[in-house]
């Protein structure tokens, strides 16, 4: 009987331990340079320079173990992701901007560790705040197609690190 309550015993320290380090990190992009060559277009596709920084952005991510990719309606958006979920072989879904604090909330209830969400200027940094993370940019520029946003959720405690992928513009690093 003693040795059963002590394998119990050992097993709940384990698991408990096990959840206490499970860390979740979301990867928040904005969709890569698009065609500008008609503005009454509300959906255009990437332009050549798109095309190019969304197979950067494959080529980034590929060892980041993603298991999810979360992506707008647009043409844009899912361009930008598609090379990545080609190479890992999973599905994009889709995401309402809508309601980016409710998209938040399913991110971080995800039973994936490991997710990329492609938004635009407007929705990028509007989630990483609604996830809990303190951003040291308050705007994305319409130029700025180069920042990655790695959010870390450790229980309650949300770190965020800006990174730079593909082509860069920027003359110094945000950390």
């Amino acid at each position: 009987m003693k040795k059963i309550s002590a394998l119990i015993i050992l097993f709940f320290i384990l698991f408990t331990s096990a959840q206490a380090q499970t860390v979740k990190t979301i990867w928040l992009v904005r969709h890569a340079e698009k065609l500008t060559d008609n503005p009454k277009d509300a959906d255009p596709n990437l332009s050549e320079k798109g095309f190019t920084r969304a197979k950067d952005l494959g080529k980034y991510l590929a060892k980041k173990n993603i298991a999810q990719i979360f992506s707008t309606p647009y043409l844009r958006t899912k361009n930008t992701a598609e090379p990545l979920a080609k190479s890992l072989g999973i599905g994009i879904e889709t995401y309402n901007t809508k309601n980016n604090f409710e998209f938040a909330e399913k991110l971080k209830s995800s039973g994936y560790n490991n997710i990329l969400v492609v938004g635009h200027s407007n929705t990028v940094l509007e989630i990483a705040k609604y996830l809990g993370a303190k951003t040291l940019l308050t705007i994305l520029k319409d130029e700025d197609y180069d920042f990655i946003f790695e959010v870390i959720i450790r229980q309650d405690r949300v770190a965020i690190k800006t990174h730079h992928f593909g082509a860069k513009h920027h003359l110094s690093e945000i950390k």
